[in-house]
């Protein structure tokens, strides 16, 4: 039976370190190793500046926000020791294991200054291939907060022991090449991870890191194993070396900024990719504003009135100037989801809601509803809440980009249309869009006139 260990996983966190060189010796039988308890903080501490959306903000410019404030559950910190080989590796040998991959981790970091080091030394001397099979060098990766969480000992054969560690990290861009030749970028934050080998000659026990970082993703064509695929790490310097063209009018030096602020979160705060939400939307039953309710209302203005909801529809009929109707029900079409980008770590904390929102994060707005409410698209799901932001919607953002004052912009607008089903004094059904004179639309907040201005009553 395989051995199982737990280690404080603040051991991870140590300074670079060369790897450990020892005299050749025989191998003695590894002492246990102890299992301690594991301690991960609950405190997320916040880029020096940074302030919440309420205003408040502490004495040196910093926050410290909960782990609770985020979306997900922090993960536990432990890192797991396994020995397939009957023990014969020594806590000396899993100290220098540590060292040699956290050292390694830690320089290539997109954080990192240098030249990345290059891959590809066989794990094993007498190799003429590499044991992983690799399709190339044409996927790179930018990545922060290296975490291992495992590390298993294989065993050895007459001349090399090998090892193999799973790290966590925090991915924040991919890079390609392209049918071009050209190195494309794209910025895509999730938590991830790797697998590492690193090996020793059973001489001389020098544990080295060895062949290439691997991902495990997708599976062969007969459905029966995950291959590993290469990703290879690119480091600042590198980027301006390789002249990435990045999306989205991106550029390496946001990407800079991007990284440095996701590496001072904590490795219990998770961030994930914003993809943006699939276009069109559309609200059920939906009456926007404040105020806003289905019932009588009178136009004083002539509204068309069409067959259904939506693009090029065909005309019904016409309500009049002094008609009264009854609006049934409401639909909202949204063509175009607002985006609120961050500038920094930033808390918003009003209304009763409490977010953290950093760089990584993009958040897109849908519908404002009302009352300073309103539902938003943030991490690939539908939420909502306060609009500490405004209520982007494009009827009041003359200016496509409009600056916060609290670590926020508003990039775009929302584009969207209502559609109000109506039905008509003489039984006629049919949907328009609300615009010009109309009365009794929120009858809490206006005493809608009996007849439209300047006709008589009765």
């Amino acid at each position: 039976m395989p051995k199982l260990y737990t280690i404080a996983a603040t051991a991870l966190w140590v300074p670079l370190l060369m790897a450990c060189e020892r005299t050749a010796q025989p191998l003695p039988k590894a002492s246990q190793v102890t299992p301690q308890p594991v301690s991960a903080s609950s405190e997320v501490p916040v880029a020096s500046g940074s302030e919440s959306v309420d205003g408040s903000e502490s004495v040196d410019g910093s926050e410290s926000v909960d782990a609770s404030d985020s979306v997900d559950a922090p993960p536990s910190d432990a890192l797991v020791v396994s020995d397939t080989a009957g023990a014969d590796f020594s806590k000396d040998d899993l100290s220098a294991v540590k060292s040699v991959v956290d050292a390694r981790l830690k320089l290539e970091q997109f954080t990192a200054n240098g030249a990345a080091t290059s891959y590809g030394k066989p794990c094993r001397f007498y190799d003429t291939t590499s044991v992983r099979k690799y399709a190339g060098d044409d996927v790179r990766f930018a990545f922060v907060r290296p975490r291992m969480i495992k590390i298993s000992f294989a065993g050895n054969d007459h001349y090399v022991r090998q090892v193999n560690v799973v790290a966590e990290i925090t991915r924040v861009a991919l890079l390609q090449r392209g049918v071009d030749g050209k190195w494309h970028g794209a910025v895509k934050v999730a938590r991830d991870t790797l697998s590492f080998l690193a090996s020793s000659s059973v001489q001389d026990s020098t544990w080295t890191v060895c062949e290439r970082p691997a991902h495990a993703s997708g599976w062969n064509a007969g459905g029966t194993e995950k291959p590993f695929t290469p990703w290879l790490p690119v480091r600042a310097l590198d980027t301006d070396r390789m002249a990435v063209v990045w999306d989205e009018s991106f550029t390496t030096p946001k990407l800079r900024q991007l990284a440095d602020s996701v590496s001072k979160l904590s490795s219990t705060y998770v961030v994930e990719g914003n993809p943006e939400p699939g276009m069109p939307m559309v609200f059920k039953d939906v009456c926007p504003g404040e105020g806003c309710e289905f019932g009588e209302w009178l136009t004083c203005d002539s509204l068309r009135v069409f067959t259904a909801a939506g693009d090029n529809p065909k005309t019904a009929f016409v309500l009049h100037r002094g008609d009264r109707f009854t609006a049934v029900t409401g639909d909202v079409h949204i063509k175009q989801a607002g985006k609120v980008a961050f500038q920094r770590n930033v808390k918003v904390n009003d209304e009763g809601m409490h977010f953290y929102f950093t760089p990584a994060d993009t958040l897109y707005p849908l519908l404002y509803e009302g009352e300073g409410f309103g539902t938003w698209y943030f991490r690939g799901k539908e939420s909502g809440g306060f609009f500490f932001f405004g209520n982007a919607d494009q009827e009041s953002t003359d200016i496509p980009v409009v600056a916060g004052a609290s670590g926020y912009v508003v990039l775009r607008p929302i584009k969207s249309e209502w559609w109000v089903k109506v039905r008509a004094g003489n039984g006629r059904e049919g949907w328009l869009r609300p615009r010009g004179s109309i009365h009794g639309m929120a009858p809490h907040y206006e005493d809608g006139p009996a007849v439209c201005p300047g006709e008589k009553v009765g």
